[in-house]
């Protein structure tokens, strides 16, 4: 997220400053003085479309330049606008996730680890093995569904084609495998 608004503020400043610069520009061209801060009025205007319409080009070089200035400037605008209301939302996720990963610590108390053992994919709720205890949390920072975790566990399945509960090479050379693969 850093990165991005980075990222955004820095196409919009060179959009800014090629702006600032093709006004001062133009400005010249027809006769008239443009000083730095009336083009760079000029170009954040024109970037922000509000355009009150005190400059308009006049040269075809001009009104091409304008025209993509416009486009891109609308464009550049909203991504940088995006990245920076989008910090409040990527900041409460990472404390989420902290919260998450954090909340055990070092001890596990009975009820916790009930509530791990309660888990839909765990075969035996009198214990947690370390893979049921990644599900849960993968759970609990909504990075997986039990949806999407039961489709998987489908897939699995149709993978299985011993239906031992271990992938092995006979599996994926087994011809009767690909048809209950291709009925999945």
């Amino acid at each position: 997220t850093t990165r991005s608004l980075v990222q955004g503020l820095l196409i919009l400043g060179v959009l800014l400053l090629a702006g600032t610069m093709f006004f001062m520009y133009e400005g010249k061209r027809d006769g008239s003085v443009i000083y730095l801060n009336e083009a760079f009025y000029f170009a954040v205007m024109s970037a922000t479309t509000v355009g009150y319409g005190d400059s308009v080009p006049e040269s075809p070089g001009g009104k091409l330049f304008i025209s993509i200035y416009l486009i891109v400037g609308c464009f550049s605008l909203a991504n940088a606008v995006h990245s920076i209301a989008s910090i409040p939302t990527h900041m409460r996720a990472v404390r989420l996730e902290n919260i998450v990963l954090n909340q055990y610590g070092r001890d596990l108390d009975p009820y916790e680890l009930r509530d791990l053992c309660s888990m839909p994919w765990n075969e035996d709720p009198s214990y947690c093995n370390k893979n049921e205890f990644i599900l849960g949390m993968l759970l609990k920072l909504n990075k997986i569904t039990v949806k999407e975790y039961v489709e998987i566990g489908r897939r699995f399945d149709a993978l299985d084609s011993d239906g031992s509960g271990k992938l092995t090479p006979e599996d994926v050379h087994d011809p009767s495998a690909l048809v209950s693969r291709q009925k999945a």
